[in-house]
């Protein structure tokens, strides 16, 4: 199923993998309130947001990257912290 939402001039989209998104769930950043799901293709979920939102997001990845115990979520929260931080 494909679902697009249109971005605005400022917007950035920014693509995460099921298993990343699966991490943001877990992580309990409020997706809904800040950064909004643009499509869903191919195991691909597009988030669009702000240049701020973005930075809020990578900071919170931070934080809960730096509190993770060695192991397979923290090398994802650290491999999406990389990620958000490309863009933000």
């Amino acid at each position: 199923m494909t679902k697009w939402i249109p971005s605005t001039a400022d917007s950035i989209q920014l693509e995460v993998t099921g298993e990343e998104y699966a991490v943001l769930l877990a992580c309990q950043f409020p997706l809904s309130e800040r950064l909004i799901l643009g499509a869903f293709h191919d195991e691909e979920i597009a988030l669009v947001g702000s240049q701020s939102e973005f930075a809020e997001l990578a900071g919170w990845l931070a934080g809960e990257a730096n509190h993770a115990r060695p192991g397979r979520r923290e090398r994802l929260l650290s491999d999406l912290y990389e990620k958000v931080e490309s863009v933000a």
